[in-house]
């Protein structure tokens, strides 16, 4: 499921360093203990920008609630 952030709204905000940050700790994420990388954290798939957006692209998750999702275990 891809994130997609308008580059106008980012950089009239000041927010290309959070941008970058969440950015990075996705990636890392996705590469610590492959296959699955840290498990406590969605796993970011690949990033890539256009002329007007950024676009994180990662999996859709479920929207269960937590207490439900600790019952299956």
């Amino acid at each position: 499921m891809p994130i997609q952030l308008r580059k106008t709204d980012m950089l009239r905000k000041g927010q290309e360093g959070h941008v970058r940050a969440e950015r990075d700790v996705l990636k890392s994420a996705s590469l610590v203990g492959s296959p699955g990388g840290a498990e406590w954290i969605v796993r970011m798939h690949y990033s890539f920008q256009d002329r007007d957006n950024l676009y994180l692209v990662r999996p859709q998750m479920s929207m269960r609630p937590i207490s439900s999702q600790c019952n299956d275990a």
